[in-house]
């Protein structure tokens, strides 16, 4: 390159930029050398991936009437096995079990802005909970990934920050003094800990809060880490929803869609109240009489619906439930749609397949 155009050369300097063709399978760190005198460079290290996330084709009642253009699994891993070839810390897993693509990558925010730009190109899938990639030590202890992150908050936000760091098993370093109203924090925490506190954060601090982080290492696992502390609502029946179901089921959660979404049964319509899970009716409607009543045309105020951005809904999801990303939607689901499937398969302890 010369500034920023593009021109052939015959050799190609310390620190300059190149592009070279004829060579089908090269790698971050490979080293390109004469063949008569072959020299190899340290090879770069690239920090490993900490997170897993499985991919599967969308396979719910709504697949494909979103405007996707690339539904299947094999169009799926495709795109993947090319993100796989740019990405230095993307890798597939060849284990992964069939109909199904397992991506391990450096952290949730990565992963976030995957799916992202496949869902713009077209693409439509299922995705699990990103979960952490565990170890075991020479003395046969499990381990598991650890981030050193540094934060900058302002100073009648750093309690808040403090009691959410140390809900999620967070140990803190250090603490600078207060000074123009900011605090600067530094913290060792679990890689689990970081799912979905990013967004948190920046709600706790205004948005005026800065995060950076830095893989530190493998360390003993930490013990279990909290998840949502709140049940789902799930969609008994397909259809749309109704205002006179809304109405009802408002008083028992949050719901994440307005009044006319489609939904199909074993859908999470929203989340509930209570720390359990919740079967509703939310397609519901109001049986119309012969009988006139003063108060029947009173019009009830609809609590407004929550919506999720995408790496809040990946931190949302629990392990028995997958997010359907489409070009134009964010659905969340069961992995088991059935209800007395469900029901069964959570009495043995273990989810089905999805």
């Amino acid at each position: 390159y010369e500034g920023l155009e593009l021109k052939e050369s015959g050799e190609v300097r310390a620190g300059e930029i190149a592009m070279m063709s004829g060579l089908d399978d090269v790698r971050t760190g490979d080293t390109l050398s004469d063949a008569a005198s072959p020299q190899e460079l340290p090879p770069i290290e690239i920090e490993p991936p900490t997170l897993a996330m499985s991919f599967y084709a969308n396979n719910s009642p709504l697949a494909g009437k979103d405007g996707g253009k690339f539904l299947t699994i094999h169009k799926i891993r495709d795109r993947l096995e090319r993100e796989e070839k740019v990405s230095v810390a993307l890798r597939i897993d060849p284990d992964a079990p069939p109909n199904t693509v397992k991506v391990r990558a450096r952290g949730e925010l990565q992963l976030s802005v995957l799916v992202e730009t496949m869902r713009r190109e077209g693409y439509e899938m299922a995705i699990s909970r990103p979960e952490v990639l565990l170890q075991r030590d020479e003395a046969g202890r499990l381990t598991e990934p650890h981030e050193l992150i540094l934060l900058e908050a302002p100073e009648d936000a750093v309690g808040s920050v403090m009691e959410e760091l140390s809900r999620r098993r967070a140990d803190l370093r250090s603490m600078e003094p207060p000074g123009a109203g900011r605090v600067k924090l530094t913290y060792a925490i679990p890689t689990r800990g970081l799912i979905g506190f990013r967004s948190h954060f920046l709600t706790l601090t205004r948005g005026e809060g800065l995060l950076s982080q830095e893989f530190e290492g493998y360390s003993v696992f930490k013990g279990t880490v909290e998840s949502r502390p709140r049940g789902a609502l799930i969609a008994k029946d397909p259809g749309k929803v109704t205002r006179y179901a809304y109405e009802d089921i408002q008083e028992r959660g949050v719901l994440f869609y307005p009044v006319g979404t489609d939904v199909y049964g074993g859908m999470i319509v929203g989340e509930c109240a209570r720390d359990e899970d919740m079967v509703v009716n939310v397609t519901k409607e109001k049986h119309a009489t012969n009988i006139r009543s003063s108060t029947s045309e009173s019009t009830t105020v609809l609590d407004p619906h929550r919506e999720l951005s995408l790496e809040q809904a990946l931190s949302w999801i629990r392990d028995d439930e997958l997010l359907e990303v489409t070009p134009k939607s964010l659905r969340f689901r069961k992995k088991v749609l059935d209800h007395s499937e469900r029901r069964v398969a959570e009495r043995k302890g273990q989810m089905l397949p999805a």
